[in-house]
């Protein structure tokens, strides 16, 4: 008898570990799952960055300029356009199309930083297409002596 109930004990504590092992086994199971979208989270990540070095224009990262995301804009889009729409082409970029709160504080401080860069004759210049017009932007190069830009850069307003 005194052998079975020793039988019995060992079988519990046998069954008691299988439970632990188990327990184990699913924790495990769990953390790998969370290493493994760790994993592609980064190499996602990882691939971004490398687009955005790639292609600036069509990647900003958070550690761009406004300036520099509205010269690569412009670069993209091959000819001057109006602040509101080098704006439009930012937030789209920076996934931020519908923020209403940062488009306003986008146009304010592009306009500011245009102006300035327009006033030092430094990476813009600016000129209205027809009287009473808004002022439309484009790369300083893309300019002639005249301060009208070249024809197939002037923008299409039709």
């Amino acid at each position: 008898m005194q052998d079975i109930l020793k039988l019995i004990e060992k079988f519990e504590k046998l069954v008691q570990r299988e439970s632990a092992i188990d327990a184990d086994i699913q924790r495990l199971q769990a953390e790998a799952k969370d290493v493994a979208t760790a994993i592609v989270d980064i190499r996602s990540e990882i691939l971004r960055g490398l687009e955005a070095l790639a292609n600036p224009a069509t990647h900003p990262t958070e550690s761009t300029s406004n300036i520099q995301k509205a010269r690569n804009v412009l670069r993209s889009m091959g000819s001057c356009a109006p602040l509101r729409v080098i704006v439009n082409n930012i937030a789209h970029l920076d996934l931020r199309g519908n923020d209403e709160e940062y488009n306003r504080q986008l146009m304010a401080t592009l306009s500011s930083s245009l102006n300035s860069k327009v006033k030092k004759g430094v990476l813009f210049n600016r000129y209205k297409p027809y009287d009473g017009s808004e002022w439309v932007y484009g790369l300083i190069e893309w300019f002639g002596v005249d301060g009208i830009p070249h024809e197939s850069k002037q923008v299409r307003l039709f």
